[in-house]
This record gives structure tokens, C-alpha cells and sequence, in this order.
């Protein structure tokens, strides 16, 4: 009896399992379109869980793909166009009620400075090898991919992540708790992600990054940087930069750099090793502690230092409260009140 119920009830649900692979494979089109406009400035998509993806123009004209996919068959999803004063709005609708799974997609083919404007919610943003862009995307939960492309380029997703690579041109990526990763980039640069983690690597020219919680990840970046940070750890590798830090609890850790640098903290510890220093630095903190070895010669450095209660090194001489020492062109400033600073 019980060897039968246990088989009724595996029946039942592989029945019901069934049903929903069949469903699911039962998609239906309820819309598709395919249209070409010419004369355009700026394309407005307002996507909702559509995928949007931007492709370079053929021609002088835009085009537009679009289809929706849907388990049940509704009048009521479709995708609204209209131009006026060259500008093209593209509009996804659904049903008032509507339950049912949908899916879909709409690619825009984007002539050269054609301005696009994308608000999506759960849909995805792709776009690629476009030329000349002046491109603004925003997501609710839907993830943006952004490669081989060049212009003016802003993207924003609150809990999506954001993945830009081999970009040029000013670029700004905004998240929430999003991850942002990016690699290849080059020009002028924003980065701003709460409480999400930001991976750049390999960016040239000038970035401005900003955190609370989220952690900083950086590698082989040349230019100058900005930095903010909460909590987040920052982490900064094999680069050749200007650096502006600011952190309050957060740690900063140098690796195989070489620049110029001015890193505050209130607690995060601030440690480095494989440190090259081409202008004089500073480096302070309130309770965190400080440890940087150096790649220059000894005499190529002067060191000023003081602290309210930490100890002082710096190149095997010891002191308490203050420590000048070196001749130097290079001058290291120090400054902590209760954590302790060693330069080796």
C-alpha cells in the first residue's frame, strides 16, 4: 500500500512536470515587427522586460526588430512606435491582467550619433561595436553588457550587474547593489556603486570610483584616480596612477604601483608593498595603522611624521610623536593618531 501511494504521488509529479516542460516550449509570438525609419536624432525605448539590443547601422537609416513571446495569446501586447520632430519612441505594452510568461526582444540598429535613450525593468541590455554612441540605459533588475564601443555612454541598473568592456569615450556606470565589472576602458570615467563590488581593469585616462560597502578592485590602471569608500575594501595592483584616496573604516592595499598617492582613512588599515613613489605622497589615518614598503633607493626619499601616540619608522629610524628624516626630492608625509607607521 505504501510502496503504491509513494508511486501514485511520483506519477502525479512527474505529470505536473511534464506539463510545465510542455508549457513552456508552447510560447507562442504575439507580436513581431520589423520597421525602418529615416531622418532620426533619438530613440526612446521604454522596454519593460524586453531585451534590448543595440547593433551598428548598415546604412543611414534606423531599424528596428522587435517580438514579443507569450504562453497565452493577448491583442493587447505590442509594441507602440511613434516619431514626431525626428524623434522615434518605441513602447512595450502588455495586458492590463496579464499573468501569463512573456518574454521578448527589440534591436535597434543605431547610426552614427544617434542618441538613445533605453528604460528597462527586468529586460537585459546588450550593446555592441557601436560607433559614435550617445547612450543612456537604465535597469530595475535587468543586467547591461556594453563592448567595443565608443561615445558618450551612461548605464544604470539598482540590482542588476553591469559588464563594460573595450570602451572609449566618457563613460559613467551607476549600480546599487549591482556588480560592476570593467575592463578595457579608456577616457573619462565614473564608477559609483553602493553596495555593489567594482572589478576594473587594464583603464587608461581618468576615473572617479565610489563605494560604500561595495569592495574596489583595480589592476593596471594609468591616469589619475579618485577614489571613496565606506567600508569597502580597496584593493589597487600594477599601476601607474595619481591617487586620491578617501575611507572611512575600509582598508587600502597597494600592490606593484607606482605614482603618486594621498590615501585617507579614519580606521582602515593602509599597507602596500612593491611601492614605487615618482612625487612626494602623503598618507594618513586616525586609528588605522600604516605599513608601506618601497621600491625606491633610500636616498631618493625624506620622511615627515608625526603621530599622537602610534610609533614612527621609517627606513630603520625610530621615533615616537615625530620623525623627520632623508634627503630626499621625494617627501613622504605621515600623519596618525593612534595607529602605528612603518615605511620600509
Amino acid at each position: 500500500m505504501i510502496r503504491f501511494l509513494f508511486l501514485s504521488i511520483f506519477l502525479s509529479v512527474a505529470s505536473v512536470a511534464g506539463l510545465s516542460a510542455v508549457e513552456a516550449q508552447q510560447m507562442k509570438t504575439v507580436f513581431e515587427g520589423s520597421d525602418s525609419y529615416s531622418g532620426i536624432s533619438k530613440v526612446t525605448i521604454i522596454g519593460k522586460f524586453c531585451k534590448v539590443r543595440i547593433v551598428p547601422a548598415e546604412g543611414n537609416d534606423v531599424n528596428v526588430k522587435s517580438i514579443i513571446e507569450a504562453m497565452e495569446v493577448h491583442n493587447d501586447y505590442r509594441i507602440v512606435s511613434e516619431t514626431a520632430n525626428n524623434e522615434l519612441t518605441i513602447n512595450v505594452q502588455v495586458p492590463q491582467l496579464d499573468f501569463a510568461s512573456h518574454a521578448g526582444e527589440i534591436t535597434i540598429s543605431a547610426t552614427p550619433n544617434l542618441q538613445i535613450v533605453i528604460e528597462n525593468t527586468s529586460g537585459y541590455v546588450d550593446m555592441q561595436q557601436v560607433v559614435d554612441a550617445n547612450i543612456s540605459a537604465s535597469t530595475t533588475s535587468g543586467k547591461i553588457l556594453a563592448k567595443q564601443s565608443r561615445g558618450i555612454i551612461t548605464l544604470q541598473s539598482k540590482s542588476g550587474s553591469i559588464d563594460a568592456t573595450n570602451l572609449q569615450g566618457t563613460i559613467k556606470l551607476t549600480s546599487s547593489s549591482g556588480n560592476q565589472y570593467v575592463n578595457n576602458l579608456e577616457g573619462d570615467i565614473t564608477l559609483d556603486s553602493p553596495d555593489g563590488p567594482i572589478v576594473a581593469e587594464n583603464i587608461k585616462g581618468k576615473l572617479n570610483i565610489s563605494t560604500i560597502a561595495g569592495s574596489q578592485t583595480l589592476a593596471n590602471i594609468e591616469g589619475e584616480v579618485i577614489q571613496r569608500c565606506s567600508t569597502g575594501a580597496i584593493k589597487v595592483s600594477n599601476s601607474k596612477i595619481t591617487l586620491t584616496t578617501q575611507s572611512l573604516n575600509g582598508s587600502v592595499n597597494l600592490f606593484g604601483s607606482t605614482g603618486v598617492f594621498n590615501i585617507t582613512t579614519t580606521k582602515g588599515l593602509i599597507a602596500g608593498s612593491q611601492v614605487k613613489l615618482i612625487g612626494s605622497s602623503s598618507f594618513t589615518t586616525t586609528e588605522g595603522k600604516i605599513k608601506i614598503k618601497f621600491d625606491n633607493k633610500k636616498e631618493e626619499l625624506t620622511f615627515a611624521l608625526k603621530s599622537e601616540k602610534g610609533p614612527l619608522i621609517a627606513m630603520g629610524t625610530s621615533k615616537m610623536k615625530k620623525l623627520n628624516t632623508g634627503t630626499g626630492a621625494i617627501v613622504v608625509t605621515g600623519y596618525s593618531t593612534t595607529g602605528g607607521q612603518n615605511y620600509l
